[in-house]
């Protein structure tokens, strides 16, 4: 697993800049080396040390040591986002109990028919687009299954087009009955957002959820906490930014 420290400015294509890269690195960054920190992943809680740093599409990252469970999910699963938290101190694993890998085929069934809803709400919004934007449109409908408080799914549904010059989204919760709550995004950098998974970030019980967002020219991967009571969910960390030019 890596941790996103920041973002490589310079070229790293010999061996002498690679060594120069890892030099500045090591004396500059904010991690160091044997820092201890509390991932916040899907299957729970673990700890996590610094063993090296290295660089990954364009970011400085620093690469983990994770315990051999948390390593195969890593390796099984594709992105595998986690929360880490600096940490003084070695703490106990906690393991979360939500179950995220399956749903009834009555609620699967469900979860289909609303993101196809939602979606023709979104198309009714372009009936007066440009020509120009509406050949540059895409759709987008992602979800991510988890325990939401009283809640069983998460569901995004957009569209966009050019470089985001026109973009619309939808999020609503979905519960084992087929309810439906829309849910307000508060993250003021990206402006579409696609699930990538549940996770109880700040252990209160309620999962929130690991989202890739896009706006115009960047992208990255985000975590937004759910206020279940409030029906929002706001910023709560970001890394593994792009930019392109």
């Amino acid at each position: 697993m890596l941790a996103d420290i920041g973002r490589v400015d310079a070229p790293l294509k010999t061996p002498a800049r690679v060594r120069a890269y890892e030099e500045a690195v090591k004396e500059l960054s904010p991690v160091h080396i044997g820092d201890r920190f509390r991932l916040h992943g899907s299957w729970g809680q673990d700890d996590a040390t610094v063993q090296s740093f290295d660089q990954w599409n364009g970011r400085i990252v620093a690469v983990l040591a994770v315990p051999p469970h948390v390593d195969s999910l890593a390796k099984r699963k594709s992105p595998l986002v986690a929360l880490a938290v600096h940490a003084d101190s070695a703490l106990p694993p906690v393991v979360d109990s939500c179950e995220r890998d399956s749903i009834s085929l009555e609620l699967a069934a469900r979860l289909q028919v609303v993101k196809d809803s939602l979606l023709t709400v979104l198309q009714s919004d372009t009936v007066r687009m440009v020509p120009r934007l509406m050949k540059l449109l895409h759709a987008q409908k992602t979800q991510a299954i988890g325990c939401f408080g009283k809640s069983r799914a998460m569901l995004f549904v957009a569209q966009w087009a050019g470089d985001y010059e026109y973009y619309h989204q939808i999020a609503v919760l979905v519960d084992t009955a087929g309810k439906i709550t829309p849910l307000r995004v508060s993250d003021l950098r990206f402006k579409v957002h696609e699930a990538l998974g549940a996770l109880d970030e700040d252990g209160d019980g309620v999962d929130d959820i690991a989202v890739r967002g896009r706006a115009q020219r960047i992208g990255g991967t985000v975590i937004l906490r759910l206020d279940p009571v409030k029906r929002r969910l706001d910023f709560v960390d970001g890394g593994f930014a792009w930019e392109t030019f």
